[in-house]
């Protein structure tokens, strides 16, 4: 998410002119979650961004960050980061965290070694998005539900 919370993800997209520019690399910060969300269609009390807010301080670089690719340009794929481009001219291009940083609402049931890990990356402090940006993000969440396929089961 940027950190302009007046620009998108789209208008940092559209910055990128170079075009061996391959990946988009964007460092994470971990918040807290300590339930599980409830199943079924979302609602707006139980969206994580709305519960939890305790996050971590940014991820050092290449350290379970998330990417933006253009696909055509790569060979192989990682959870974390393009393995292998087509051809040596493709290049990541690092994201800066003051520009975006990807928000993970990791759960800590189970998972107390990420919560130390986490902990190593700095001190924790309470994210919270504005009331206008949670909206927009709600409002956006309901219309792509809205248009889902209804599977049965």
């Amino acid at each position: 998410m940027p950190i302009d919370e007046q620009s998108t993800i789209l208008d940092l997209i559209k910055t990128i002119t170079d075009p061996v520019i391959s990946e988009l690399r964007f460092r994470c910060q971990w918040t807290l979650r300590y339930s599980e969300v409830p199943p079924g269609p979302p609602k707006f009390d139980d969206l994580p961004m709305i519960i939890w807010h305790n996050t971590s301080h940014v991820a050092p670089q290449n350290h379970t960050t998330k990417s933006i690719v253009r696909p055509g340009n790569v060979d192989s794929m990682g959870v974390h980061g393009v393995q292998k481009f087509r051809n040596p001219k493709f290049v990541v291009k690092l994201v800066e965290p003051g520009v975006a940083v990807v928000r993970h609402y990791r759960i800590v049931n189970g998972w107390s070694f990420f919560l130390k890990e986490a902990e190593s990356f700095g001190q924790f402090s309470s994210f919270k998005l504005s009331s206008h940006l949670s909206s927009q993000i709600i409002e956006r969440v309901v219309k792509v539900i809205a248009n889902l396929p209804i599977v049965t089961g």
